[in-house]
């Protein structure tokens, strides 16, 4: 092979892979700032959150139990390619969708605006329509994601569940509750907009 044809080979390559990888980071990191995290087989894990259940762990008083769940790389894992083959599905084109919120950050909120406390798996070759349901004057923002083909997400909003290895329910429209304390509206947005990049990305 020509030196130079190589050179521009390995170069497009090379480019292609950091735009991958910066397209994730931007999904990442805008599920972060709607209470999300996201996790895709062939990407890095997101290791952030232990701190997270440190500090809660810090601030609870002696009589308060602090039931928070830290996503792990094995049981990720292991849920992806569980799913895949229960629902012969490509693993590698599956999008688990965990909590990281679960109610802490935002303590005051009313009964009606619960926190999810769940985690879902999305298949990135569906045709999926976001949604908004409902918005609340405390800036939360009820939100579905769905699609019309015969059902093969997984929903799981029950956290005993969590640590026994049952999958869940079997759905083709997932809801959930995005909060935050400022700018709600334009952190959803972001986090469409990236997991749209992000969806045709794969799909190139």
């Amino acid at each position: 092979m020509n030196i130079k044809v190589f050179s521009l080979l390995l170069f497009f390559n090379i480019s292609h892979t950091q735009e991958n990888r910066d397209t994730w980071k931007a999904l990442k990191e805008s599920a972060h700032e709607i209470g999300f995290c996201v996790y895709n087989v062939n990407e890095s894990f997101c290791d952030e959150h232990k701190i997270a259940k440190a500090k809660y762990e810090e601030e609870a008083s002696e009589e308060e139990d602090v039931n928070y769940f830290v996503m792990k790389e094995e049981w990720a894992k292991k849920r992806m390619k569980d799913w895949a083959v229960k629902q012969a599905l490509d693993e590698n084109a599956l999008l688990l969708v965990f909590d990281i919120d679960q109610g802490y950050e935002n303590r005051e909120r009313k009964s009606y605006l619960k926190p999810n406390y769940k985690y879902f798996i999305l298949n990135l070759k569906d045709n999926l329509e976001f949604k908004i349901e409902k918005r609340s004057k405390k800036k939360v923002f009820r939100c579905t994601i769905s699609h019309k083909q015969k059902p093969n997400m997984l929903e799981n909003s029950l956290w005993r569940e969590f640590m026994t290895g049952r999958f869940g329910l079997l759905k083709k429209s997932v809801e959930f509750n995005v909060f935050s304390k400022s700018k709600v509206k334009r952190r959803l947005k972001s986090f469409k907009r990236h997991f749209q990049t992000y969806k045709i990305r794969y799909l190139d």
